[in-house]
């Protein structure tokens, strides 16, 4: 059995999390984000993407009794069964968040409207 070579340089978090993807030109997605690192992250999702959209990016963090949103710009950078794995055009400054707040990984948002604007796919 061949072994499994990490290509990528950055430290990853496997972080679960309400993520809202709007690429240019076409319908809002919603999916789910499990894991993130300053440069990217992947997203489940059924509705997937061509490689190399533009998109923007909103990832939602929901604690007991608020939601911080997170707005960033990337490109998809591939896509696999279970979903798309998104690069950020830069580097995601609030990266150090979901490290201090792990306990909330997987929280479902209180009020959907908050994350999820437009139409959803």
């Amino acid at each position: 059995m061949a072994k499994f070579k990490e290509r990528r340089s950055r430290v990853r978090i496997d972080y679960d999390a309400v993520v809202v993807i709007c690429p240019k030109g076409k319908p809002t997605i919603t999916g789910y984000g499990t894991n993130v690192s300053m440069a990217g992250i992947f997203v489940k999702t059924q509705a997937l993407l061509p490689v190399a959209t533009e998109c923007g990016i909103q990832i939602s963090l929901q604690g007991p009794n608020s939601t911080l949103t997170i707005n960033i710009a990337g490109i998809v950078a591939r896509v696999g069964e279970e979903g798309v794995g998104l690069q950020f055009y830069d580097n995601l400054e609030w990266w150090a968040i979901f490290t201090i707040y792990a306990q909330y990984s997987g929280n479902p948002p209180t009020n959907c409207s908050l994350c999820c604007p437009g139409k959803v796919v």
